[in-house]
């Protein structure tokens, strides 16, 4: 099966055909960008393109989920390098290459000395080496460039964090009602 993430370039009807002649089989909205109004103009392309090609295409609603994200940085990009000390904050500052906040003030209670930190999808790996506070103590095990606002993620550890957002459950109730699949 074949799966295309809806996008400005291609939610429009004429495109959405061509997917679909192509090999489309499910048209995934993600509910991480934009809106309810662009999720139900995204929905009607495709059932629309469907239809003008006679075919059954399925519309996935992609749930946000909760997102653990690192604040802003000084910079436009901030590059951590293998070996250096790099310190996860609670408290909301303007980052650099040696520190950065949170967005999850639950963080340093979940995490221990030895686990791992993820950033920006799994690019950057750090190692936590000390807790004290809302402060997380991490040396870089593997450094690389990142921008503000990137993904963070703990693999080895339990989050208290619910797998589902109030925003998520409002868009199930528009899902719903859209008639997605």
């Amino acid at each position: 099966k074949i799966v295309a993430t809806l996008g400005p370039a291609s939610a429009d009807v004429s495109t959405l055909r061509k997917m679909i002649r192509a090999g489309l089989n499910v048209a995934r909205i993600n509910c991480s960008h934009g809106s309810h109004e662009s999720y139900a103009a995204q929905s009607t392309a495709v059932r629309s393109a469907a239809a003008k090609e006679k075919a059954n295409i399925a519309i996935l609603l992609d749930l946000a989920g909760p997102k653990i994200r690192i604040g802003e940085f000084s910079t436009e990009t901030v590059t951590l390098k293998k070996g250096r000390s790099f310190t996860l904050t609670t408290t909301k500052i303007v980052g650099d290459e040696t520190k950065a906040s949170i967005n999850y003030p639950a963080l340093p209670k979940e995490v221990s000395v030895g686990m791992h930190i993820l950033i920006d999808d799994g690019k950057l790996l750090l190692k936590v080496v000390r807790v004290k506070g809302g402060t997380i103590e991490t040396v870089v095990e593997i450094g690389g460039t990142i921008r503000s606002r990137r993904g963070v993620n703990v693999p080895d550890g339990k989050l208290s964090i619910s797998a589902i957002t109030a925003k998520d459950k409002k868009d199930v109730d528009f899902g719903i009602a859209a008639g997605v699949d």
